[in-house]
């Protein structure tokens, strides 16, 4: 299984337990194995760096042999927030152990947790105290850790994007300008004091946010004058049920911060808005994994006006699907429409089902780009950065697939 820490800014360490058969002892690393020992809970974590405490945890560990059989929900769906141990392995991997009230513990590894003995308490109390113990004087504001921002040079665009909210645009970032902005952002660490909202003063001209994305966390930053406020989503799965949503009670978080650091911050902000190419900031919010691709519902629906051809589902989806993300366009000719899903006079249509149930409707010409979300009461347009990407090839994908259908329906001309 691929290392999945997702970001420790927000604390929440959504590993998964390894257990089967009632009575089965709690599977845990060999203490020699552990490079660096944490606990986590309310929303950080924290370095565990004298021995006899690291010790004391697995003690408790050891204990926990009474398994029951494994519980169909996950541990979360019963609420609160989560205390727990991460051991960092010298082999690179993770073991993390998630504790949720006193009788349930997730282990990274299956698709369900199990419902333990009393002897979880235990262990619970002893990672409040640690927690206590190795807590800073001042509280993090993101923490170095790979499952959070993903690592310099490691990353595409479909990570991380800057945003404006005035105009509906996004702006994807990569190579040395990800690597940058990731520095300036770290170099922040410990650095600011947690505040209230109405401390953080106006909010900045464009950008005036970021979203960071790591598999079903999306963290967003909204920059203002002083500080930053940082907001968690959270998108979690019940196996092979209906999808729902849950912020698991994860609440907003504003640090105000003094000094050089974040000035540095601001003005890279502010030149790399300025250099990069902009898209529309619905699509750029896209993930590939949330569509809807099951056969009975295709993910796409492409109605190409030119021609009257409509195909409910095509095999090209990972080649329109990139495309759409790379169309670009003028922030400044942002218009909100209402009353009016589609453009006026469009060229080509493509619908968009996602898992849950929203349905973009993206619709365009040579000249614009007009999106309609479900969920929403409005649409999005913009008129077409000259030279953007993406645009032809959609089009020419749609008259090839009529192209195909033709042939299939009359082989012999």
């Amino acid at each position: 299984m691929p290392r999945r820490l997702l970001p420790i800014v927000t604390g929440i360490l959504l590993c998964i337990l390894s257990l089967s058969a009632a009575g089965a002892a709690l599977a845990i690393p060999d203490g020699e194995d552990v490079r660096t020992a944490y606990v986590f809970g309310d929303f950080v974590k924290y370095e565990v760096t004298e021995p006899g405490d690291v010790e004391r945890i697995f003690a408790e560990l050891r204990e926990i042999d009474d398994l029951t059989a494994p519980n169909e929900q996950y541990a979360f769906a019963a609420g609160g927030i989560p205390r727990g141990v991460l051991f960092e392995l010298k082999d690179g991997k993770t073991a993390c152990y998630e504790v949720w009230g006193d009788n349930r513990i997730q282990r990274e590894g299956s698709a369900s947790p199990a419902i333990l003995s009393g002897k979880l308490g235990a262990l619970r109390g002893l990672i409040e105290e640690l927690s206590q113990k190795y807590r800073p004087d001042v509280e993090p504001f993101l923490l170095a850790s790979p499952g959070e921002i993903p690592a310099p040079g490691q990353a595409g665009g479909e990570t991380l994007h800057l945003y404006d909210n005035a105009t509906k645009s996004y702006a994807p970032v990569k190579g040395g300008r990800l690597t940058r902005l990731i520095g300036a952002l770290a170099a922040l660490d410990g650095a600011g004091r947690p505040a209230g909202p109405d401390e953080l003063g106006a909010a900045l001209a464009a950008p005036d946010g970021m979203a960071v994305y790591d598999g079903e966390i999306k963290l967003e930053y909204e920059f203002y004058e002083k500080g930053i406020l940082v907001k968690t989503h959270v998108n979690r799965y019940n196996f092979g049920q209906e999808p729902f949503r849950s912020d698991m009670g994860i609440p907003d978080r504003a640090y105000v911060f003094s000094g050089e650091g974040y000035r540095a911050l601001r003005n890279l902000l502010r030149e790399d808005w300025k250099a990069l190419p902009k898209g529309d900031y619905w699509m750029g919010m896209m993930r590939y994994y949330k569509l809807r691709g099951w056969e009975e519902t295709p993910a796409f629906s492409l109605h190409n006006y030119l021609t009257g051809y409509r195909r409910e589902s095509d095999a090209n989806e990972g080649i329109i699907f990139s495309d759409l993300k790379a169309l670009q366009i003028e922030p400044e000719s942002y218009q909100k429409i209402t009353g009016q899903v589609l453009l006026s006079e469009p060229e080509l249509a493509i619908e968009i089902r996602f898992e849950g149930g929203i349905v973009y409707t993206v619709s365009m010409n040579q000249s614009y780009l007009q999106v309609h979300s479900s969920d929403v009461g409005y649409a999005v347009r913009h008129r077409f950065a000259a030279g953007s990407p993406g645009y032809g090839r959609l089009l020419e994908i749609a008259s090839e697939a009529q192209r195909y259908a033709d042939v299939r329906q009359n082989p012999g001309t």
